[in-house]
């Protein structure tokens, strides 16, 4: 798993530590790692994780330690609200297909790639044709396959039929 959020931790440990807890308590979802030196960390972050550095001859957001309870949460919070943005923009444009199918999508998936048309796939799983198309239409969005050769080659590829 990437890290979101890695905290280089220089001499202040318990600071560092103290941070990732705060941190975790502010968005639990996000996976916050300690570091000791700044060469340890590149190959576990992604693109849009922050850095914070107790040490400011690293590059990252250094953490002030004259700062307020209040600054250092508005710091935070602005880290976290960026890498929460960062997600919700991959979320929508990682491609639908690693998204699960229902197990009613798969026995549709599975009948379209064997050549049943919709009416024929209604009346084997004794559904009507809107709840088929319904199904073909989640199931496309869900693998971002418009067309019944793309559902037959992805059923093949995945040997559901």
């Amino acid at each position: 798993m990437a890290t979101d959020i890695a905290i280089i931790v220089g001499n202040s440990y318990l600071a560092a530590l103290g941070l990732k807890t705060l941190l975790l308590d502010m968005a639990p979802s996000l996976s916050v790692s300690l570091f000791y030196d700044s060469s340890d960390i590149s190959s576990q972050l992604e693109e849009e994780s922050v850095v914070f550095s107790f040490n400011e001859q690293q590059p990252a957001i250094t953490i002030n330690p004259s700062w307020t309870e209040a600054q250092l949460k508005k710091t935070l919070k602005a880290a976290i609200k960026k890498i929460l943005q960062s997600k919700e923009k991959e979320k929508r444009t990682i491609p639908s297909g690693n998204r699960k199918l229902s197990a009613r999508e798969i026995d549709v998936l599975r009948l379209v790639a064997s050549g049943f048309i919709n009416k024929e796939i209604a009346d084997k799983l004794s559904i009507s044709l809107q709840t088929v198309l319904t199904h073909r239409k989640h199931i496309s969005e869900k693998l971002g396959i418009r067309t019944t050769s793309g559902f037959t080659a992805y059923a093949m590829i995945n040997k559901l039929v």
